[in-house]
């Protein structure tokens, strides 16, 4: 499809569309932020930090499909904000603690992924740990934990 310069320049006409009523946009929405955000990060994060300033749009987006059991939407959401690295953190902490699985897998996944930047997690990261009863998220907060001590390669 070639570069994806032109892909990001409907970001924010995209996360205009995470406020429709119809839940397929909604949905649709949060697919497309999620892919056109993290491919541009992982060729260029500089290519994305123009678009900083809509991340708190983005979590009121994600905190209405929180709200509306909208999943789908959420863990689309959730990996767009992931897309911004850092200053997603907060974002990204906050579903440590979340009450579905996946979407605090994907937290753990994120901050693991972030390695060191996201050392500032790592109290967050260890409290998630001691709670936590699911097997698989246990398993990826451990891996967070080395990872944000700078213990292992992010990313993997």
């Amino acid at each position: 499809f070639g570069s994806a310069e032109p892909c990001l320049a409907g970001v924010p006409v995209l996360v205009d569309a995470l406020a429709d009523p119809v839940e397929a946009i909604r949905l649709n929405a949060a697919g497309a932020l999620r892919g056109i955000l993290s491919a541009a990060a992982r060729k260029d994060p500089a290519a994305i930090g123009p678009f900083r300033s809509l991340l708190p749009r983005l979590a009121t987006a994600k905190e209405a499909a929180r709200k509306g059991d909208d999943v789908i939407v959420e863990i689309g959401l959730q990996n767009a904000v992931a897309a911004f690295g850092a200053d997603g953190l907060p974002y990204l902490v906050k579903d440590l603690t979340h009450p579905v699985r996946d979407l605090r897998w994907g937290a753990a996944t994120a901050l693991r992924n972030l390695g060191p930047a996201a050392r500032s997690a790592l109290p967050d990261v260890r409290a998630a740990a001691s709670s936590e009863k699911d097997d698989l998220v246990r398993e990826v907060l451990a891996e967070a934990e080395k990872a944000l001590q700078g213990g292992m390669e992010s990313g993997g």
